[in-house]
């Protein structure tokens, strides 16, 4: 037995309590109902921005209340109880691997890159903020 594995059966004799908190088979509920959710043009706005994604359409604008809707069932779950998971398998042995240090040459690794500049490697530019798009604020007139 090698030295990563003691602490992981310790580990799981001591966890096997929370472990047996959790069903073996799943277990359904009726979902409470929630309100309709409506998101002020402002944020709709300030997802774009951030997200990088038009909304420009009344459908998308609903999709997306409707996901925020959905998730609020989040927040119906009591995990007052619950002990935090380390990880989803914990009834199964998850040995570590020997590190092996190995030597590599960095220029396969520059191999890939598009655009170099001074020995450098240029990313690409990102966040290119959206211009807002006027179509959104007739939406909710």
């Amino acid at each position: 037995m090698g030295p990563t594995r003691v602490p992981l059966v310790i580990f799981r004799a001591l966890s096997s309590k929370a472990r047996s908190c959790v069903p073996q088979e799943p277990v359904f509920r009726k979902l409470k109902e929630h309100p309709r959710v409506e998101i002020p043009i402002q944020t709709v706005h300030l997802l774009e921005r951030l997200s990088l994604v038009r909304f420009g359409e009344a459908e998308a604008v609903t999709r997306l209340e409707e996901a925020v809707k959905f998730a609020q069932a989040i927040f119906d779950v009591d995990t007052s109880n619950v002990e935090p998971m380390h990880t989803v398998l914990e009834n199964r042995s998850v040995p570590l691997r020997e590190d092996r240090p190995q030597r590599w040459d960095p220029k396969l690794v520059l191999n890939n890159v598009t655009k170099m500049e001074e020995g450098f490697i240029v990313a690409p530019p990102g966040n290119i903020a959206l211009k807002e798009d006027e179509r959104l604020n007739d939406l909710r007139s």
